[in-house]
This record gives C-alpha cells, sequence and structure tokens, in this order.
C-alpha cells in the first residue's frame, strides 16, 4: 500500500509589530514542494487578540485570575478559534484539511513561530467560519525547530522502551523560596496507581530536596531511563537572555537552578533519553526570536521526542478533588508510553475538545490541553550516519 502521509511545514515569523511573513510546504512520501509564501499586514489585532487568550507571565496561578481568560469562556474561545484560524492558516492548507478524513487523517501539521505567534494555541483554530473543525481533527500538530539549532547534534545512544521511565515530580524548594510546592501535602494518589509507575519505578524526589547536581547524577547513573518525565517549576529567560531560562530543583535551604545556558554548554552532565517531557510554566522557549533555552538544551542532550508548555499553568485548585494540572501531567506522561506518542496525545486532546463542546466545564478548557507542544528532532546529520 502506497504511503499516503502528508506533511505540512507552516513558517511563521512576525515582522514589526503588525505584520507576519509566512511561507507552507507540502510533502508527501515521493515529494516536497513549496505551496505559497507572502505578507500577512495589517494584523496587529490578531496579535492583541493572541495576548488575551492565553495567561501572561506573572499572573496569580492559584487564584481564579487565571481561569478567567477567554480560553475558558466557551463563546470567547470559539470566536477567537475562528478569527485566528482563518487569519493565519494559509486557505490552501485549510481547504486540504477540511477535505481530508476526520477518522483517520494522514496529515501532520509543523507549525514554526517565533515571538508572539509562538502563544497562539494551534491545535484549536478553526478551519471553518462556523467553528465546527479544529486544526487538531484533522491533522497531528507539532512544534518546528530550525534544521540549523541541531544540525551537528549527536546520534543518540538511544534506550530500550523496557528500561524504567524517570519521573521527576515537583523537585523545587519547600523552603527559602517565593516558588511554592506543587504538591505541599504530598504527591497525589493518582501518581501511584498501578498504571502509571510500572515495577520498579517510583517517583523522584522522595521527601527530600533535589538539587541540578542530584538530577544529574541520576541520569548518569547507568539505568539507561526509557524516558524522562519532568513536573515542577520552570524560570523564564527574556528577549536578551533566552538561555536563562531553567528548570527549578531545591537545596536544603532553598532553590536551586538548572539553567538553560549550563545546560547548553555541557549536555553530558545532563543526558537524557530519547523521550522527555517537561511540563512546567512556559517550558517551551519559541516565544523569544532566539531559540536557545530549555527546548534547545534538551534536544542538544538527546531528546528525540519533547513535549513541553507554552504558557503558564494554574496550579490544582483543591487537591486531591480537583487536579485538573495533574490530569495534564499524567495525559503527557501516558501518552508517551504509548508506540507513537503524538497520536495518543492527538486523541486525548480531541477528547478534551470533544468534551468542552458538550459540558463546558473548566477542567476539559483548552487553557490545559492547548498548552502542549511537541518538537520532534530531525535526524542526525549526514555526516555522522
Amino acid at each position: 500500500m502506497a504511503d499516503r502521509r502528508i506533511g505540512w511545514r507552516l513558517t511563521l515569523e512576525p515582522v514589526g509589530g503588525a505584520a507576519v511573513a509566512w511561507a507552507l510546504i507540502r510533502a508527501s512520501a515521493t515529494s516536497a514542494a513549496p505551496v505559497g509564501s507572502g505578507l500577512l499586514d495589517g494584523i496587529a489585532h490578531m496579535r492583541s487578540l493572541a495576548s488575551r487568550l492565553t495567561p501572561q507571565q506573572g499572573e496569580d496561578r492559584t487564584g481564579d485570575g487565571v481561569w478567567s481568560i477567554p480560553l475558558t469562556d466557551p463563546a470567547e474561545e470559539r470566536s477567537g478559534a475562528v478569527r485566528l484560524g482563518l487569519g493565519l492558516l494559509p486557505p490552501s492548507l485549510r481547504e486540504e484539511l477540511l477535505a481530508a478524513s476526520a477518522t483517520d487523517p494522514a496529515h501532520t501539521v509543523t507549525i514554526a513561530c517565533r515571538g508572539w505567534l509562538a502563544r497562539i494555541p494551534w491545535e484549536t483554530l478553526a478551519l471553518d467560519r462556523s467553528g465546527d473543525v479544529r486544526l487538531v481533527e484533522r491533522a497531528r500538530v507539532t512544534a518546528g525547530l530550525s534544521p540549523a539549532l541541531v544540525a551537528d547534534r549527536k546520534r543518540p545512544s538511544g534506550s530500550p522502551s523496557d528500561r524504567p521511565a524517570l519521573r521527576v515530580i515537583d523537585p523545587g524548594p519547600r523552603t527559602g523560596s517565593a516558588l511554592l510546592p506543587l504538591y505541599p501535602g504530598g504527591y497525589p494518589t493518582e501518581w501511584y496507581a498501578d498504571s502509571v509507575l510500572a515495577d520498579g519505578e517510583d517517583l523522584v524526589p522522595d521527601g527530600g530536596p533535589l538539587s541540578a547536581a542530584d538530577f544529574g547524577a541520576i541520569l548518569r547513573d547507568g539505568t539507561g531511563w526509557s524516558r524522562l518525565f519532568y513536573l515542577g517549576h520552570a524560570l523564564p529567560g527574556t528577549s536578551d537572555a533566552p538561555a536563562a531560562a531553567g528548570l527549578v530543583f531545591g537545596t536544603a535551604t532553598g532553590s536551586d537552578a538548572l539553567s538553560a545556558h549550563a545546560w547548553l554548554g555541557d549536555p553530558g552532565a545532563w543526558p537524557v533519553p530519547p523521550r522527555v517531557a517537561l511540563i512546567a510554566c512556559a517550558s517551551d522557549d519559541s516565544g523569544y526570536l532566539e531559540q536557545s533555552g530549555l527546548v534547545v538544551a534538551a534536544i542538544n542532550a538527546g531528546a528525540e521526542l519533547l513535549t513541553v508548555t507554552r504558557w503558564i499553568l494554574p496550579t490544582d485548585r483543591d487537591p486531591p478533588r480537583e487536579i485538573a494540572t495533574t490530569r495534564l501531567a499524567l495525559a503527557v506522561d501516558e501518552a508517551h508510553r504509548k508506540p507513537d506518542p503524538l497520536d495518543a496525545l492527538r486523541s486525548w486532546q480531541r477528547e478534551r475538545l470533544t468534551a468542552w463542546r458538550e459540558h463546558e466545564r473548566w477542567d476539559d478548557a483548552p487553557l490545559l490541553w492547548a498548552s502542549l507542544a511537541t518538537y520532534v528532532a530531525p535526524g542526525p546529520a549526514v555526516k555522522d550516519r
């Protein structure tokens, strides 16, 4: 049977404050060709809409403020999906996806974007004027890296899938920091379910602090981890210093961090398995025009498939009853166990979209499930083969 898979790469770059340059490429098993390119001008209103749709850095994540944005209001979310979808997705892409099968789509859309465009919930964007068909319902959606960023990446050795997973959960400081623990009362019981932890697996850290150096020692201990899952805090980078972004760890007296700068400088100190999830506030670094944060650092250290989050996440409202963010993390963890994590994540997102349409519950809002961005790293350079 012929390979029916079709890949699209949509590249978008902000130009000034009110324009976006774009290019679209379509590739099948036998050919690849540019579809179109151009300049979207006079779209400052879309930038304003995108900034209102998602949480901003520094918002209170413990109160109801983060739950009152448009991504948690059914009417506003639908309106935003239509306006952004019709405005940013090229008509040729929308038309072909609308004609595709809803039950077994062969399409994968990779979106490479920077700046304010990186905060858009791309999976939710509408393909039609009614908002009845969303991008995630017709295609797998991945985030795009510039091939130049990983051109010299060494071939990772890989880890057998039957090796244990390393789950680093809430390793940040318990005292001496403004960053509050995600789970001050201990891990929710859901993390200990048989469906989550396989024989011989456990959660790290186990009660005590975990420093960035401790984390590196665990990664290097010879276990041969099948995958890495991190759930905790992330420090933001800045436009001038995107590599200042970091994963937060703890010490006996306060906080510690693994910065992207340190990780990029010494990937062998923190080697990671092929599948990695960094579920932390705005762990994606596409928002900076120079992408040199946690995404590039993790891929440089060995990740081949990496799931991160586009914006800050709300803390769980009332554990153990209301643990929407924990359920998001558990869904990513489960998807990364599957033979095809992209399909598994997409299926879960489609389920959440259906529930959102039918019940309009806050814990099914795209604020959570549309925060995810998954990168698939290009293969090693030809010279390394």
